[in-house]
Order: structure tokens, then sequence, then C-alpha cells
């Protein structure tokens, strides 16, 4: 990274101000030091950009760096050139933690560029995340949608709220009309099978679970979750083969390992139901619910000092 000797000068400076203060108490220093040299401001905003977006592993002291100087440009800068800064300032604070900072900055994008919805679909993204005010991060979504409604990615998400939210049909209006704008997702086309499943629309579940297996056949969520619908309606020996195919692609997952436990015992494939038991406690020991189950499968074998031993763990 090349920059010109008076920049690079006023980041010497700059830095024990970093390291001994709260970040945004150095921006009033800052800036008066930016005036006093005369630092051009988008020079400030250009290595903020080169600090955020490099491809090299970083310091992460320099997303600090980045942060503060993305602020300094922000007071420098033009109005129609500050929301830019602000976006690297958001970006900055989510790299060092600094969570509550992220939200302000992207607040100030959308002040200064309320018709921009990828600003208001970040903020929904970065509320849910953190378990925010949900009706705000619903305004956002909702935002986001009524400024790009054919942007199939803001419906996807905002439908996935709704159903967590249990908000069934109206999340469904806005996965349909994802699936005809984006087809060929498989995420989407996924996702929305999970949902079909939640509206009891079995046929249609399958159907879109089988689209997006077709798509990426080698996503073992995929094949999970369409083992658990097919053994939900019986059709065990199907269910049999997508399990299978969800371990050979994660055969560390201790939860798929267990539902094809579940599935072989209903199979009455009780000896190869304990081998699958036996991985998924190796994988996760701490598992009450997985060693209950298999104490109980141990007592149908006849086996009845390993089952006591399970329970024994389960309660310990």
């Amino acid at each position: 990274m090349s920059h010109d000797n008076k920049l690079m000068e006023f980041l010497q400076k700059l830095k024990p101000c970093i390291e001994g203060k709260e970040l945004d108490a150095c921006i009033d220093e800052a800036v008066q030091l930016v005036i006093e040299m005369k630092v051009d401001a988008e020079k400030l905003q250009n290595l903020s950009s080169e600090l955020i977006e490099s491809d090299e592993l970083i310091d992460p002291e320099q997303y600090k760096i980045a942060y503060v100087v993305s602020l300094i440009a922000a007071r420098c800068l033009t109005e129609n050139k500050k929301t830019a800064a602000y976006i690297n300032a958001y970006k900055a604070a989510y790299y060092i933690g600094e969570w509550k900072k992220c939200k302000e900055c992207l607040l100030k994008a959308i002040e200064l560029e309320p018709s921009n919805p990828a600003f208001h679909f970040n903020l929904a993204i970065f509320l849910q995340s953190n378990g925010d005010n949900l009706t705000e991060t619903s305004e956002h979504y909702r935002k986001a949608i009524e400024l790009d409604p054919n942007n199939a990615k803001y419906r996807h998400k905002y439908a996935r709220l709704l159903v967590s939210r249990g908000k069934l049909p109206e999340a469904g209006e806005h996965y349909e009309i994802a699936i005809g704008l984006a087809p060929e997702n498989a995420n989407l086309l996924f996702y929305y099978a999970n949902y079909l499943v939640l509206s009891e629309r079995t046929l249609d579940a399958e159907n879109f679970y089988q689209k997006a297996i077709n798509l990426y056949p080698k996503i073992a969520i995929y094949h999970n979750n369409y083992a658990y619908l097919l053994a939900k309606i019986n059709k065990l020996a199907d269910a049999k083969e997508h399990y299978h195919k969800a371990i050979e692609f994660d055969p560390n997952n201790a939860g798929y390992r267990f539902n094809y436990a579940i599935l072989l015992t209903k199979l009455g494939k009780l000896e190869e139901a304990g081998e699958q038991y036996k991985k998924v406690i190796e994988l996760d020991p701490d598992n009450a619910g997985y060693r209950s189950n298999y104490a109980i499968l141990l007592e149908r074998l006849g086996k009845l000092e390993e089952a006591e031993e399970q329970y024994k763990r389960e309660i310990y």
C-alpha cells in the first residue's frame, strides 16, 4: 500500500490517539489535524476502503484505523461524498465488534441516501442478526423491497424473518415472488421447501427439495431436511437414501446421524441404529437427548448394563 508522505505523517500522528483513547474521542482531534496538515479527505476515504477491502489478512488494529479514518473523511468530505465513508465506517465497526457504532453508521448513510435499498437491507440484516427490535428490522426489510421490488434476495431474507415470527401467509407471498425472480437459486428453493413443510403442503415441499438437490446435489442439509420430510410421510426407503447422502457429504454432523438412527430404529434395523448412535455420541458426548435415545435402544436390544451407563452419563 503506497501513499504520499503527508498522509503517512498524519497516520503516524493519529496512531497514539487510536491506541490510547476511545475511538470516537479521536475524531474531533483528528479532524483538526487534517485541517492543519491540509490532508486530502478523499485520500483518507481511499485509504479506509483499501484497509477494509484488502484481500490480505490484516491486523485487527487496522480496522480501528479504518473506522476512525472513515469517520474523519465523512466529516471533511462534501455532502455528496459522505455516504461511502459512513458505509466504510460501518464495515470497520463490524470487524471490531462495535455493534452500536455499526447501527449508527448505517443510519447516517440512510439519512444521506434514504432511497438506497441496499442500505435498508443491510441495516435489517444487522438488526436481525443482533436480535434487535424486530419491528424496526421489518420496517427496513419492507423499505428495501419497496425501493427494489424485483430483488429476490431482499424478499427471501424477509420471508425467513416472517417464518420465524409465525407469519406464514405473508412469508409465502414473498417467497413466491422471489422464486419467480430467481427460479434457479437453490438456497431459495430449499428454504421455500422448509416453509412449505411448516405450511403442511407436503407435495409442494417434496417438489422444491428435489429442485434444490438437482441444482446442488452435494449439499448435506438439503438431503437431511428432505429425508426428514420423507420419513414423516412414511417414504422410509427414500428417506434412508437421503439421510445416507447427508452423512456422506457431512460425516461429522451429529444431528444428521441422530435423525438417521431414529429412522433405522423405525425400520427395525436396531444394530445399525446403535452404530449411528455411537458415532453421534462420539461427536456430541454432552447431549443428554442423544444418550437418552441410545439408552432406550440398548434396552430394546437387551443390553441393560450399557443402557444404564448411558442413563448415568445423561444425568451426570
